[in-house]
């Protein structure tokens, strides 16, 4: 958490796990320098790499792209509330008097038995106006952006599956949770 000055105040900003960004590039440079390797390799002596001199730089385009997305994700809080920077960019601000309650809830990560906290900031109406994924966000994290707000905090006591959650809780989680696909169906 770092103090940044924000219009002449002081705003706490919360930063997704460090160690995400590590993993996401081993396991990209595990993939892409043998592909792009091997492509060299094959295509150099025919004098066909240039297509695949293109293809490796619009890689390193998306790439740091991705990177700067995942540095400037970020949770500001202030007096007057909380702002969200999204991967995408996208920027969610809530101010202290939208807030009702607070939901914590561990969720069961895939199909292990695993599970991450999550943390939902909710409206008078019970709907996640913000939402901090243990996958993404540290405890640490969840417990000074839990502190802000003097509302009623809401534990849910044993873990979830995200299918049980979204039929539990349908205002907590996203849209797409609610309508997968696919689901499984013990």
């Amino acid at each position: 958490m770092t103090q940044i000055p924000v219009n002449g105040t002081s705003a706490r900003v919360l930063r997704p796990l460090g160690h995400l960004f590590r993993q996401g590039v081993i396991a990209a440079l595990a993939l892409l320098v043998p592909l792009f390797a091997v492509l060299f390799w094959l295509t150099i002596p025919s004098g066909r790499w240039v297509p695949v001199l293109v293809v490796l730089v619009v890689v390193i385009i998306v790439g740091l792209f991705a990177a700067i997305s995942y540095f400037t994700s970020t949770f500001s809080i202030d007096e007057n509330g909380v702002t969200e920077r999204g991967f995408f960019g996208r920027k969610v601000h809530v101010s202290k008097s939208e807030v009702a309650s607070i939901v914590e809830a561990d969720v069961y990560h895939g199909n292990t038995l695993d599970t991450l906290p999550h943390l939902f900031i909710c409206d008078d109406e019970g709907r996640a106006l913000l939402r901090m994924r243990g996958q993404f966000w540290s405890r640490e994290n969840m417990d000074t952006l839990r502190e802000e707000f003097d509302v009623p905090v809401h534990f849910i006591g044993e873990p979830l599956t995200v299918g049980e959650l979204s039929r539990t809780h349908p205002n907590l989680v996203y849209w797409f949770e609610r309508r997968p696909v696919f689901r499984y169906q013990p």
